[in-house]
């Protein structure tokens, strides 16, 4: 029997619940987001999320989970998911433009959550570490990891 996994953060996006968990690959991450939760606060239909969803699935299965919340299974994604989509939806299908600001300033919250105890020191370790596993960036050398430049 798998441990139900607790939200570190609910934020509020236009108006609705939007889940944030601990990374889920056991290494320093941005928060997830709950995939469901982000679509309704993007303001989709149920066909259109589960249209979405199955898209996610079959292009990047590998790399979202689903985890068992007290309110059932719950497919989550990483952070870099989020960010072209929500833009994707505001341009393409009408969401409030600053539904990315508030993801933004909601996953900030999040992430104080995940680091709020540590030292700085070990604050800027974390924000480092996800910052090359969610965005290819590299603060030491400058330069992406992704081969970027």
């Amino acid at each position: 029997m798998n441990l139900a996994s607790f939200p570190v953060h609910i934020g509020r996006i236009n108006g609705k619940p939007l889940r944030f968990f601990e990374g889920q690959n056991a290494r320093g991450e941005f928060p997830w987001h709950a995939v469901d939760d982000l679509y309704r606060c993007l303001g989709l239909n149920h066909h259109d999320r589960q249209h979405y969803l199955s898209l996610l699935q079959k292009n990047w299965g590998s790399e979202i989970r689903t985890i068992e919340t007290i309110s059932g299974p719950v497919v989550v994604a990483p952070h870099f998911m989020a960010q072209g989509f929500v833009d994707a939806i505001v341009e393409s299908r009408g969401a409030p433009a600053d539904s990315y600001s508030q993801y933004i300033q909601e996953g900030m919250a999040a992430l104080n959550v995940i680091v709020g105890d540590r030292s700085k020191a070990q604050q800027w370790e974390f924000l480092k570490e996800a910052s090359k596993i969610s965005a290819g960036y590299d603060f030491e050398g400058m330069a992406t990891v992704r081969g970027v430049q």
